[in-house]
């Protein structure tokens, strides 16, 4: 409950109080929601001076880039990673095909039963450094994709962080 308003600041808050309020985010929540008659009683008595430092204080937030900046070199990084996967994929390809099909030619299909040539396969597939660099491929993608979807988490972030910090300077503006 705030405190008691004398009559004179009663008076000057129902001659300033608005019908249509400003809205403001809760920080733990994603949507906003008009101000309280009690917030808008001290947008209304605030001195300019305080609502002035308010306001520079949110607008220094809304100007600081180091975050944009560390968001657009991870995007780059991560694009340029996913580039470099996919060439290296792409080599290691026609390897692991020619291997496959040799493995299921004739001349081994209907003898896998048989434990030498199963060890034999086992030999050959370890390695294989086609499937070693394949499986660590897919390791690397499964941690760029993780990667990439904080980025995508972390820029939403921070677009969310810009619109709640703006609501406050709209409010702070309004009265």
């Amino acid at each position: 409950m705030p405190r008691a308003l004398s009559s004179a600041e009663s008076a000057k808050v129902e001659s300033k109080r608005k019908s249509s309020k400003p809205e403001v985010y809760d920080p733990n929540g994603t949507s906003a929601t008009p101000i309280s008659n009690n917030f808008e009683s001290w947008l209304i008595l605030s001195s300019p001076g305080v609502k002035g430092q308010l306001l520079a204080w949110i607008k220094q937030l809304l100007q600081q880039d180091v975050e944009k900046d560390y968001q657009d070199l991870l995007k780059e990084t991560l694009d340029k990673e996913e580039s470099s996967l996919t060439a290296q994929q792409d080599a290691l390809t026609p390897q692991i095909t020619a291997y496959t099909d040799w493995k299921s030619s004739a001349g081994v299909r209907g003898w896998e039963d048989v434990a030498e040539i199963a060890w034999m396969l086992q030999e050959l597939q370890t390695g294989f450094t086609a499937y070693q660099q394949q499986d660590a491929l897919a390791h690397r993608q499964a941690l760029r994709r993780a990667v990439a979807a904080r980025h995508v988490a972390s820029a939403d972030s921070t677009a969310n962080k810009k619109a709640r910090l703006g609501a406050w300077v709209s409010a702070l503006n309004t009265y």
